[in-house]
């Protein structure tokens, strides 16, 4: 996919804003929008956007999705899911890192992950994550979010000073806090490993966001990661991906048979770990 094959954010944004300058969802439903934004089919792998909002309006050209995105705007025959799970299997981190990183904090088995790859983040606004017609937002491209018409919505506000208001839902703050702590963990995480292998990371260097600049809890999660809890970390990962192994269905009877079934696994991965 070109960058020509889309429409100029700036341009977007003039036309479809309203008075105070944001982009309301109910104003990006309008069907006027579909003369004016192309429609690319299979837009193949966005690395990066600013929105992705379910197209929840019936419409012949089978539009599901609207992409907001730096490069620029348009509407896409696949579902916000269907985008965001091929970004992952063209990734190197997916949905199973952050899972393991909430089994690590021991948060609920019922919290709803987010995308928290670091300093990349992707936050589901609506229905489930793994819906196929959730609103998702780039934290790692918001600089302010304020509460607008009462608690159901909120205001965007995106690093070219763009907004986007939104319904979000009732746990959102809660949410939004637990993924501002996954990040900082995981940043934090990630300049050890850099610092390990004798490649310094300058945290200075990252741009304001959301994620660094308005959790005022990240430099003391900076302080409480060390080398024995990033340990701790992989182990929970490596749990979570043997736990996932045990319980296939197709797996089940041998789980049954051989009762050092979980064993004989963590043991051969520990092999893998150590010169043994």
């Amino acid at each position: 996919m070109r960058n020509t094959d889309q429409f100029s954010l700036a341009v977007f944004i003039k036309l479809v804003a309203n008075e105070q300058g944001v982009l309301t969802k109910e104003r990006l439903l309008q069907p006027d929008l579909r003369r004016i934004l192309p429609v690319i089919p299979d837009p193949g792998l966005i690395k990066d956007f600013y929105v992705l909002l379910n197209y929840s309006v019936t419409n012949r050209q089978q539009i599901k999705t609207l992409v907001i995105a730096p490069s620029g705007v348009y509407f896409t025959c696949k579902s916000t899911k269907e985008l965001l799970s091929y970004h992952m299997a063209h990734s190197i981190l997916d949905i199973s890192a952050t899972r393991a990183l909430r089994t690590h904090l021991d948060l609920p088995a019922n919290c709803e992950p987010s995308l928290c790859f670091v300093n990349w983040v992707a936050m589901h606004l609506s229905g489930v994550s793994s819906s196929k017609k959730a609103d998702w937002v780039a934290l790692h491209h918001t600089t302010a979010i304020t509460v607008s018409s009462g608690m159901a919505t909120r205001v965007f506000t995106f690093e070219k000073r763009f907004q986007v208001q939104l319904p979000v839902q009732r746990n959102f703050d809660g949410r939004l806090r637990n993924v501002q702590w996954m990040s900082a963990l995981e940043l934090e995480a990630f300049r050890y490993l850099a610092a390990e292998v004798g490649v310094p990371l300058d945290l200075n260097l990252l741009e304001e966001n959301i994620l660094r600049e308005a959790d005022p809890c990240f430099r003391a999660s900076c302080a409480t990661v060390s080398c024995e809890s990033i340990g701790r970390f992989l182990l929970s990962f490596q749990e979570t991906s043997l736990d996932a192994v045990v319980h296939h269905p197709e797996l089940g009877f041998l789980s049954m048979m051989f009762i050092d079934f979980k064993r004989y696994f963590r043991r051969q991965l520990l092999r893998k770990h150590t010169f043994n």
